[in-house]
């Protein structure tokens, strides 16, 4: 069963007119409407995404749990073993608090203060034991709302957190690079964004991230287990398509508008046409009849020959309409098929998406468009006149 998730976060930052984020293990670069892989982020936006995976991260905060006895990280916190260890914070205020006491009794030879106060101690000692076999646990937390840190009930300074918890021996000293993750991750917490744009699917060791922009569709696909993945640009239809194929998911309602956009505008391209016919049809009978006038009448034929302008104009905007494909104000170029495939001819026009032809690999295949209907073939196989490049 696939899982669907939405309202991914990631690590977020600019660089020159771009913006780079991570989805489903991969980092990608959105420009404008275009999205493309990315090569490289900072060591802040790395930290981040590592911390990503190590603790529980969303728009409050940070945190992650820690079990005090055996020192290790665990994954759910025992909130009876949590209230111990902020019991026991409360017994060594009182043990140093004692200690402090009993050193001064015995400068002041108080002998009878000091029995009472090593008394007191040994109370305070034994419920220590105590409270270390029931277990403690503590929850380390960053608070984003009110930019605080905590280490259990008690709130402490962001930066140095980690030499805090090592100095009163709360951590073993292996898991310091978890805590420093940790403050790191506290202090760049403002590169965090929720990505609202981005789908993620599972299915197995697939993944499946559907990216969105205001008029494109992307997916980035992995297999875990071979650590292969893919990346490609493809119309809305033929995303629902390949979704439902790879996860059995339906995933039509995060593209939905650009189906309804791009249905809208066959509709109207549609209609307008018929509209043109339609006035063809009737400019053809009004000339039909001034077939029957003298042709020699100046006004007869001064009429005719508009009629017949009109009709010759109107059908080449019918033509047009026909004809129309995306254009380079979507980012698609003209080009030409330098072989035959799957039932077109050689030399068989179509449009190409330019950014997704410059950045594919020859081998790669590429989502064409011919007579508006997207097809599936090879880089190698399209060519593009320079006509189109310049």
């Amino acid at each position: 069963m696939s899982k669907l998730r939405k309202g991914i976060i990631s690590p977020t930052e600019k660089q020159g007119a771009s913006y780079i984020f991570e989805t489903a293990g991969k980092l990608f670069k959105l420009t404008g409407n275009i999205v493309e892989e990315a090569r490289s982020a900072s060591q802040e936006f790395l930290t981040l995404s590592k911390a990503l995976k190590v603790f529980k991260v969303d728009e409050s905060g940070i945190e992650f749990n820690y079990d005090y006895n055996s020192k290790s990280q665990i994954r759910e916190l025992n909130e009876e073993k949590a209230d111990n260890y902020n019991k026991l914070l409360d017994l060594n205020k009182r043990f140093e608090f004692l200690n402090s006491t009993l050193k001064e009794s015995k400068l002041s030879n108080k002998a009878v203060a000091v029995t009472e106060v090593k008394s007191e101690l040994d109370k305070v000692n034994e419920q220590i034991i105590a409270l270390n076999k029931k277990g403690i646990q503590v929850r380390f937390k960053y608070d984003a709302n009110e930019n605080k840190t905590f280490i259990g009930n008690r709130e402490v300074v962001t930066e140095g957190v980690t030499e805090q918890a090592f100095a009163s021996a709360l951590i073993k000293y292996e898991d310091k690079a978890l805590l420093n993750l940790f403050e790191s991750a506290a202090k760049n917490f403002s590169m965090l964004n929720i990505l609202d744009f981005v789908t993620e699917l599972n299915e197995g060791d697939i993944k499946v991230s559907v990216i969105r922009t205001p008029n494109r569709c992307y997916v980035w696909r992995l297999n875990e287990a071979t650590k292969i993945g893919k990346f490609i640009q493809m119309e809305p239809q033929e995303l629902i398509n390949y979704v439902a194929e790879e996860t059995g998911e339906d995933i039509s309602a995060a593209v939905q508008d650009l189906v309804n956009g791009i249905q809208e505008q066959v509709e109207d391209r549609e209609a307008s046409i018929s509209l043109k016919r339609e006035m063809i049809s009737f400019l053809q009978d009004q000339r039909g009849k001034l077939a029957e006038a003298d042709r020699n009448i100046p006004a007869i034929k001064e009429a005719d020959h508009f009629l017949n302008s009109e009709i010759n104009r109107i059908s080449e905007e019918i033509e047009s309409l026909a004809e129309e494909k995306l254009t380079r104000n979507d980012g698609y170029i003209k080009a030409t098929t330098k072989v035959e495939i799957d039932q077109m001819a050689k030399g068989t026009e179509i449009m190409v998406d330019a950014v997704e032809f410059t950045q594919a690999g020859k081998d790669d295949l590429l989502t064409v468009f011919r007579d508006d209907k997207p097809v599936r073939i090879e880089k190698r196989t399209i060519e593009i006149p320079s006509s189109e490049l310049s």
